[in-house]
């Protein structure tokens, strides 16, 4: 047999996975579903590959977070990351960190059409309730990028590389098998700093940073940062008493 539209024989060995399942009197039964696990050498593109291979490491590694080497999306979320901080630009976090409102709209629809729900908000309150938390999720890129200043510490001059992204507890929102819809968290990016720079306190800032939110979702081609960002470790000895009191009082709105 060969594919219809590349002329190539699809010979070889396939494999199917079932989700959980129950045994009955007359058979087993499946409660989650049936995904493919493997292909044939030439079958499938790299993108199928690669999302094969992210939905086996969240079956059969439980418990265990994913990890940016698992998903070269999450890789690129957090270079994405590495570019905020650069270019000290809360419009790159808002414009690719985040999920646009249409993306949500989207998302919230499918997920309603598929629930075969009926009473539905209007467009314009969910647009509303929306840029109200996207607003929260900005500042707090806002706070993050203030807390640096504070402290001295300028990313536009220095080398800064992800060391790695990870990603706890990966659920498959979407369905079995499906890579749209998975969620973990919380999301952790640690970044390596090379610097001569100093600090306003006289500290070297050269060292491992990590920001870290509580949620993130993988969407068709990308993950995103779904609630508030922050900073959750700075190199040893970069931060005094009153560089952490500082830290409180560089957040949006910690004046009052």
């Amino acid at each position: 047999m060969k594919d219809s539209q590349t002329d190539k024989p699809l010979r070889g060995e396939y494999e199917l996975a079932l989700g959980g399942a129950f045994e009955f009197p007359d058979g087993w039964r499946t409660y989650e579903g049936v995904r493919w696990s493997r292909f044939p050498d030439g079958i499938a593109d790299e993108r199928t590959k690669r999302e094969i291979l992210l939905v086996s490491n969240i079956v059969t590694r439980v418990g265990l977070p994913l990890h940016a080497t698992d998903d070269p999306a999450l890789e690129a979320l957090g270079n994405t990351l590495v570019r905020f901080l650069q270019q000290r630009d809360e419009k790159i976090f808002e414009s690719e960190a985040m999920r646009s409102f249409e993306e949500g709209w989207e998302a919230l629809m499918k997920s309603l059409d598929a629930a075969g729900v009926d009473d539905r908000l209007s467009r314009k309150d969910v647009e509303d309730a929306s840029n109200m938390i996207r607003g929260q999720f900005v500042d707090s890129a806002r706070g993050v990028l203030a807390q640096a200043e504070v402290l001295g510490v300028d990313f536009s001059g220095a080398e800064i590389t992800l060391k790695d992204a990870t990603g706890d507890h990966p659920y498959m929102r979407g369905g079995y098998g499906v890579v749209d819809g998975i969620t973990a968290g919380p999301l952790r990016f640690t970044f390596s700093v090379k610097s001569n720079q100093k600090s306003n306190a006289g500290h070297p800032v050269a060292g491992e940073y990590t920001l870290t939110t509580s949620r993130g979702q993988r969407g068709p081609n990308r993950w995103t940062i779904e609630d508030k960002i922050r900073w959750e470790r700075f190199p040893e000895g970069l931060l005094g008493e009153k560089e952490l009191a500082d830290l409180v009082w560089a957040l949006p709105g910690a004046d009052g």
